[in-house]
């Protein structure tokens, strides 16, 4: 399967000149990922590029293709295919892996092109990932810069499901309890008794899911408040 990414370099609201080829490799080798056996390189990117669809192989090799290799096992292509935008590939058979190598690009591409560049015009939105040896889509996804929320309004805009459901479990435990205390106020009978401690056992179930919702939830939220991108995928 093969990923990609359009990072945008300039264009007619960014009076700036196209990144520069040496640059770009600057960048690359910055972050790590450019092999160090340039011989190497050589074969293996001639040998992707040999495999990619026809439709795009001619394009991407007359576009100063640089080999690249985010972990071990990972390969890529990085490309100045069209004017003011880098197009990333990322290369693997296992889909969760490309969710998780785009996901750590889009996070530290910029800040390592910014460094050498002086601008951060960041991703385009489209993220799409394709057979590697067809343009047959299989996954899509958007890139999205983070926005400053605060945790309670994450959950409203973010999370609105797992907020439902901690609104509907904090109604039980409020009415289980309420129905303990009733109870426990009324005349003691071993009937009583035993519905009140069936009550009780059901509020602490209820409350302590509450609980850890809100826990993985605020675990969550400072992860994703610590992102300035993230890529939202389409069956999420």
């Amino acid at each position: 399967m093969r990923l990609l990414l359009r990072y945008i370099t300039g264009g007619p609201g960014h009076p700036h000149t196209d990144a520069s080829n040496e640059g770009v490799r600057n960048v690359l080798a910055g972050l790590g990922w450019m092999p160090s056996d340039v011989k190497f390189s050589k074969v293996k990117l001639a040998e992707i590029i040999d495999r990619l669809p026809s439709t795009i192989r001619e394009q991407v090799a007359g576009a100063n293709p640089v080999l690249i290799s985010t972990r071990p096992g990972t390969w890529g292509i990085v490309s100045h295919e069209n004017r003011n935008r880098l197009h990333i590939r990322l290369l693997h058979d296992d889909l969760q892996t490309l969710r998780e190598e785009a996901e750590e690009v889009v996070v530290k591409f910029p800040d390592a092109f910014g460094a050498e560049f002086e601008r951060d015009l960041g991703f385009e939105p489209e993220v799409v990932i394709r057979r590697f040896d067809s343009e047959e889509r299989m996954v899509a996804g958007r890139v999205r810069r983070m926005r400053d929320y605060g945790f309670w309004r994450y959950l409203r805009e973010e999370r609105r499901r797992e907020l439902m459901t901690i609104y509907i479990l904090a109604l039980f435990t409020l009415m289980t309890l309420i129905g303990s205390i009733a109870l426990f106020l009324v005349t003691s009978s071993t009937t009583n008794d035993y519905w009140r401690g069936f009550l009780d056992r059901a509020s602490t179930t209820f409350l302590t899911a509450v609980l850890t919702i809100l826990i993985n939830m605020i675990l969550e939220y400072r992860t994703w408040a610590n992102s300035r991108v993230r890529i939202k995928w389409a069956f999420e």
